[in-house]
């Protein structure tokens, strides 16, 4: 005899689900997961605003909580790339300048690239700014290749 596989889902709510509720969150558990399931429900009171569901080791977690830990801050994204590892000189004179240059909050990455040989490339959003010594030469030599 074939037994179907079935998954075991808790669900963590404020207060308990009515049987439509239950029903419902049933039905789209199953759907998600393409086989059977067999739900638990457990009423915590310090859940708020949504629900927890849990699924073998996987928790998906939809209350507030859980929802105001994903977000990332919005900050402006500044990758500064240089041949070697900036020094705290370097990296605070860097910070002063852009803090001068830029209208908004930033947060401040920083790449190694020893192909760049010296200099920096600095990326603000979608804009590159290439002050690379590696892009200098480039420069020279499409140059000297046109004359």
């Amino acid at each position: 005899m074939n037994k179907t596989p079935v998954a075991v889902v808790t669900v963590t709510t404020a207060q308990k689900l009515s049987s439509t509720q239950r029903a419902h969150v049933l039905k789209l558990v199953e759907s998600k997961l393409g086989q059977h399931c067999t739900l638990t429900e457990i009423v915590d009171p310090d859940v708020v605003g949504g629900v927890r569901i849990a699924v073998g080791e996987q928790l998906f977690d939809a209350t507030i909580a859980g929802k105001l830990e994903r977000p990332q801050p919005q900050l402006q994204a500044v990758t500064v790339t240089t041949a070697e590892p900036l020094t705290a000189k370097q990296r605070q004179t860097l910070t002063k300048g852009l803090e001068t240059k830029l209208s908004e909050p930033f947060e401040l990455k920083e790449v190694t690239d020893p192909q760049l040989i010296g200099g920096m490339r600095i990326a603000v959003g979608s804009q590159e700014y290439d002050g690379s010594i590696r892009k200098s030469l480039d420069a020279l030599r499409h140059s000297l290749i046109q004359h």
